[in-house]
């Protein structure tokens, strides 16, 4: 099987069941297969790394969908701002099947 072909794996955000969705099946509104609730995708299939406060932690990491890479930083740290490039190169490649947030 093709890499770009690979389902998405999405906890549904009622019944907490994960939920394998087909890559053609994103842009139909996918529901649950136990619950049949709507799968919440918005901002899943970004692809960027997305800077996170400490008030939005919760909802972004424990509340996300898909797996989440946290990858915590601060602005005078030269090894931070050296990952931080390769760090937004994996959440473009992997765009949809991980989530990648920042905190300063």
């Amino acid at each position: 099987m093709k890499e770009g072909n690979l389902p998405y794996l999405i906890r549904c955000p009622s019944c907490r069941v994960k939920n394998r969705i087909a890559p053609d099946k994103i842009e139909t509104g996918p529901k649950c297969g136990k619950c049949h609730s709507p799968l919440n995708l918005t901002g899943i299939f970004s692809g960027e790394a997305v800077n996170v406060s400490e008030a939005a932690f919760d909802a972004e990491v424990f509340e996300s969908p898909i797996p989440v890479m946290v990858l915590f930083w601060a602005p005078w740290c030269v090894v931070c701002r050296t990952v931080i490039p390769i760090v937004e190169r994996i959440a473009d490649k992997l765009r949809g099947r991980i989530k990648i947030v920042k905190v300063n």
